[in-house]
């Protein structure tokens, strides 16, 4: 008898299974998002200047840059591991000059490497 009870539990489980799989089949649903965004760039090109303290350190960066639209941005300098931010508010659309420390100073004869982020906020 305990058998018999034992095996049905047994069918009955798999049964459930497969008709929980079988109810589980075409339920992903696509929740929302966009196609491909143009994206317009802030800038077409910058330069930047380094400045330096007494010890030769670098600590900070002038970023020379013509904004596309008069807007409010972020730029962003990464030096090796170190990193520093502005922020630009009504940029204007003529060439202009903004400073961003950089923080910690980097040994200038470390530099190799720099990148410069401007982004619209």
């Amino acid at each position: 008898m305990k058998l018999l009870i034992v095996l049905f539990l047994v069918v009955a489980s798999l049964v459930t299974l497969e008709a929980f799989a079988a109810n589980m089949t075409g339920t992903t649903r696509r929740i929302g998002g966009t196609g491909n965004v143009a994206v317009d760039a802030p800038t077409l090109s910058a330069t930047v200047a380094w400045t330096t303290n007494a010890s030769g350190q670098v600590t900070g960066a002038d970023v020379t840059w013509t904004p596309s639209s008069n807007a409010d941005y972020t730029i962003r300098v990464v030096v090796g591991s170190s990193t520093g931010t502005a922020s630009v508010v009504s940029s204007g659309v003529v060439s202009r000059t903004d400073s961003v420390t950089i923080s910690p100073a980097v040994e200038a004869d470390s530099v190799t490497q720099a990148k410069v982020i401007i982004f619209q906020s």
